[in-house]
């Protein structure tokens, strides 16, 4: 499906979620960053769907957390 067709059904504001429900899992964390890094790259729309979720703050805390 691709990082275009994962933002547009939610995939953003999933990994978020997940980061926000499980902050120290440290391994889940490492995963969901990375899926949140695939989702944005090149993607205007998936950036925008990371601020408004709150990525930025769960990006900040998984980095404090761990």
């Amino acid at each position: 499906m691709g990082g275009f067709g994962m933002v547009a059904i939610g995939g953003v504001a999933a990994a978020v979620k997940v980061m926000k429900t499980f902050p120290m899992c440290q391994r889940l964390q490492v995963q969901a960053c990375a899926a949140l890094r695939n989702l944005t790259c090149n993607n205007v729309t998936g950036k925008k769907r990371a601020v408004e979720s709150g990525g930025i703050e769960v990006l900040l805390a998984a980095i404090q957390n761990h």
